[in-house]
């Protein structure tokens, strides 16, 4: 993965060990510093990639180039994967779709048990993931965040041939809560009542 400065048409950093198929740099709202999830062993000296994508991390790299990493999954579980990326309007947060360390096959009689994700929420100041037990199902949409960066909607694609269903849910990060909003539809955007 390549960082490049444009108007100084030179490159600024090479992130060896990544691999392009989902590692998506996600900007932050403030353009400051983009999201990739990469390999476990990216800031060791000599990084791995991943082919599989079993064991990865999320990692923050400023425009300079500085790579930090925010996550430690790894260091638990056998297998971790993200996707779906997307910041809250304000900055503060980052919600994905977290595959492994476990399904909840038990909670989710309609998602297919070797579809493990789920989607979380990670409060970029102090790393915290919180886990909303809502399914991710093969949901290739990222979460749509309300203006006010106090909710979100998320899809739980569960059935991926006919006739395809899913479920819709709303988080609601302000007040700790998830509830199924819809059926059979996917969320893309947020409409505001006034501008």
């Amino acid at each position: 993965l390549f960082l490049w400065d444009a108007q100084a048409s030179q490159q600024v950093a090479v992130i060896t060990g990544t691999l392009s198929f989902g590692v998506t740099p996600q900007w932050s709202p403030d353009g400051q510093r983009f999201i990739i999830s990469g390999p476990s062993t990216l800031l060791s000296e000599h990084p791995q990639p991943d082919p599989n994508l079993e064991y990865q991390e999320l990692f923050s790299v400023s425009r300079e180039g500085e790579i930090a990493r925010l996550t430690h999954l790894t260091d638990y579980y056998s297998e971790v994967r993200f996707s779906e990326y997307a910041w809250s309007p304000d900055g503060r947060y980052l919600a994905f779709r977290l595959d492994g360390p476990e399904s909840y096959p038990h909670l989710y009689p309609t998602t297919q048990p070797q579809v493990g994700g789920r989607w979380v929420v990670m409060d970029i100041a102090t790393h915290k993931i919180i886990d909303y037990c809502v399914p991710g199902g093969m949901s290739v949409v990222a979460p749509v965040w309300s203006p006010d960066s106090r909710q979100i909607v998320v899809e739980d694609y569960y059935q991926s041939s006919p006739p395809y269903k899913s479920h819709v849910y709303l988080i609601d990060i302000a007040r700790n809560f998830a509830v199924q909003v819809a059926e059979n539809v996917t969320p893309f955007g947020w409409m505001k009542s006034s501008p």
